[in-house]
């Protein structure tokens, strides 16, 4: 989508950010580093699902004591 329109593409991302805040943006530039794919729109696509379906996983077990 961000070859095709990227200005819709950059309000998602923004929109995107917003809604996961920002644990969400730091897990997904942490993963970027790590696979040496900064700055590379798929993986960023691919990655940020990952994280975003990990999310309610990694959040019920910081729940407790």
């Amino acid at each position: 989508m961000k070859r095709i329109a990227p200005e819709s593409h950059a309000e998602m991302q923004e929109q995107l950010i917003d809604a996961m805040g920002e644990e969400f943006v730091i897990r997904l530039h942490q993963r970027l580093a790590e696979h040496g794919l900064a700055g590379d729109a798929d993986a960023e696509r691919v990655l940020g699902a990952e994280i975003r379906s990990n999310r309610p996983i990694v959040t019920a077990c910081r729940i407790g004591p």
